[in-house]
């Protein structure tokens, strides 16, 4: 089975998985604190927000990634049978 381009789809997906990884332990490691004494929560809320938006982003990226890969083996699969 050949599939054009295969190391160059492999090369994206583990830097996607790479990235999705270094953003969820970054999200993992923020705890906000809802402390309404504090005049930081607004801060607090909209970093953790952000670094969620981010891992969201990223995890999508992977999720493509491996897809293209998915689907450029389908191809090559459908090709060697014709």
């Amino acid at each position: 089975l050949t599939v054009p381009e295969f190391d160059r789809l492999v090369a994206k997906a583990t830097a996607a998985q790479v990235q999705s990884a270094s953003s969820i332990t970054v999200l993992n490691e923020l705890s906000p604190t809802l402390d309404c004494t504090q005049g930081n929560v607004a801060a607090n809320v909209a970093t953790f927000k952000t670094s969620a938006k981010q891992a969201r982003n990223d995890l999508k990226a992977y999720k493509s990634a491996v897809k293209d890969i998915l689907v450029a083996l389908e191809a090559a699969k459908e090709a060697g049978e014709n």
